[in-house]
Parts: structure tokens; sequence; C-alpha cells
């Protein structure tokens, strides 16, 4: 499967881009939609640089790209649309290895697909801190996968 533009939007609306480099919230050294600086091939980016918007959005082709990966690798259930949309924001956003090993990927694989969005709003936190933007983030990810198509 691949993302949907309704997906698309999804991962816009929450990730701002930003055409320098700066530290995302959780410290890690990001620039445009999130693409982080040590995740897939890019040029020698460092404090300062700047991308045009057609880079950034590139680089968000390429990040969803892997993320539509891992949904595809992990999840053994069948999903529709607005749930693999809802997945890959959320691989998007917290990585791999999050959700490779979470209960959330477990409790799905079993077929238990209404823990999903209860399991989605428990992933709100940095740094042992409840983030706003990211209650927000998840309520949205959690309200998209459990819409019918």
């Amino acid at each position: 499967m691949q993302i949907s533009q309704e997906g698309l939007d999804l991962v816009r609306t929450s990730e701002r881009c930003v055409l320098h480099v700066y530290n995302d919230i959780a410290g890690n050294a990001s620039i445009g939609w999130g693409h982080l600086l040590h995740r897939g091939p890019i040029l020698s980016i460092e404090a300062g640089h700047t991308i045009t918007q057609q880079q950034a959005d590139l680089f968000l082709a390429q990040d969803l790209r892997w993320a539509e990966t891992e949904v595809n690798l992990r999840v053994k259930q069948p999903l529709n649309q607005n749930q693999f949309d809802a997945l890959v924001d959320f691989v998007y956003n917290l990585g791999s290895g999050t959700f490779e090993n979470s209960h959330l990927l477990d409790s799905l694989n079993r077929g238990d697909y209404a823990s999903v969005p209860i399991n989605l709003k428990q992933y709100v936190h940095s740094g042992g801190k409840v983030i706003p933007a990211l209650v927000i983030r998840r309520n949205r990810e959690a309200e998209m996968f459990e819409r019918p198509i």
C-alpha cells in the first residue's frame, strides 16, 4: 500500500516545514518536513544549511516511502486506506523501532483493531513530558484509523 493524499495531508498538518537545519522536539537535527539528518541519503547538511521547498518535498517523499515500507512489512493484518495512512504518519513521526517494538503493533497483528486508537494515544511524551502537539497528532491518527472507507 501507499499513503493517500489524505494521509499526506495528515503528515503535513502535523509537521512544519523548516527550510534550515533545526532541532526537533526530541533534539534531533532535522530539516524540511521533519526529515532527520541521520535518516536516509542526504547531502552534507550541517547547522546553518538551507534547502529549497522542492528539496524538502523530496525528502518528505523519500521518508514516506520508508514509513510505508515499515508498515507494509510489519503489519500482518489487512488494513483499509485510512488505517494505513494513520500508521504511516505514526511511523514517520516516531520511527520504525518504536513501531516494531510496540504493544500497538502486537495487538494489531493479533487482529485487535479496536485497541489501536487507544494505543496510539499513549505516544504523547517527549523528555518525560506530555507534548500538546503530540496529543493532537495522536488524536488525528486515532480518528483516521477508526474512520471507515
